[in-house]
């Protein structure tokens, strides 16, 4: 791995992943499906989308191993309030599993960003409702998954107080 980039995204990946473990320490299934207010999911949720935007990420880099149902993409998918949300992830993954799934895709993430440097995939990828290289894909993928680091730290206090 020579770029850069690839490093960065393996730092951000990686400290994620220990932030949220962190934070979510002790934290009982019922804490984590419990519905925040002021707007946001709950822990359980908000872990879910973080992986299934690791597995588009995965995907886009071309490893397809990380397992994933249609019922998790349901589950950990765009719902209409926070009241929603829970009750879509309760039928999901427990937070055990999900802090496991951080652990290994974060294990897949290394391994793709140190086989291959992002700025060496040509071509544009489907993205959002358009397309982008991949790189852009993951430099907004890092963002994304450090706001929502950020919101569990937040949310797990919260349920702690």
């Amino acid at each position: 791995m020579s770029d850069t980039v690839n490093r960065f995204a393996i730092q951000c990946f990686t400290l994620g992943t220990e932030r949220v473990k962190e934070k979510c320490q002790d934290l009982s299934q019922e804490e984590s499906l419990n519905p925040m207010g002021f707007g946001h999911n709950c822990v359980n949720w908000t872990i879910g989308h973080m992986l299934k935007t690791r597995k588009f990420l995965l995907g886009t880099l071309g490893d397809h191993s990380f397992t994933w149902t249609d019922k998790d993409d349901e589950a950990y998918g765009d719902a209409d309030t926070v009241e929603e949300a829970a009750q879509k992830a309760a039928g999901g993954r427990s937070l055990e599993q999900l802090l496991e799934d951080l652990d290994t895709t974060l294990g897949l993430l290394k391994k793709a960003l140190e086989e291959k440097d992002l700025r060496s995939f040509e071509g544009q990828y489907p993205f959002f409702r358009g397309q982008a290289p991949v790189h852009e894909i993951a430099s907004f993928l890092i963002w994304h998954e450090g706001t929502h680091v950020g919101e569990i730290s937040v949310l797990c206090e919260a349920l702690r107080n």
